[in-house]
């Protein structure tokens, strides 16, 4: 079995009060001898999550997907 690993990636979530300490790295995963990237948010099921796990990319993504709704709503209205 192969793995993609131009489709595989890492997201590490901390706590929403996190304070990076002193030389502190994320940690690194491998498969095999390569290393995945690491990145900043992730979508799954149309859903964003950030490193954070809080609820604003959803929020926004929420806020945008509705304002692009009304807006056309209110072009055939007018």
């Amino acid at each position: 079995m192969t793995f993609g690993i131009n489709k595989c990636a890492t997201l590490v979530v901390k706590t929403i009060n996190f304070v990076n300490p002193i030389n502190y790295k994320d940690p690194s995963f491998f498969i095999g001898s390569n290393k995945l990237p690491k990145i900043d948010n992730y979508t799954y099921l149309g859903i964003p999550f950030d490193e954070s796990l809080s609820l604003k990319p959803i929020q926004s993504k929420l806020i945008s997907n509705l304002n692009v709704k009304l807006n056309l709503y209110f072009r055939f209205l007018i």
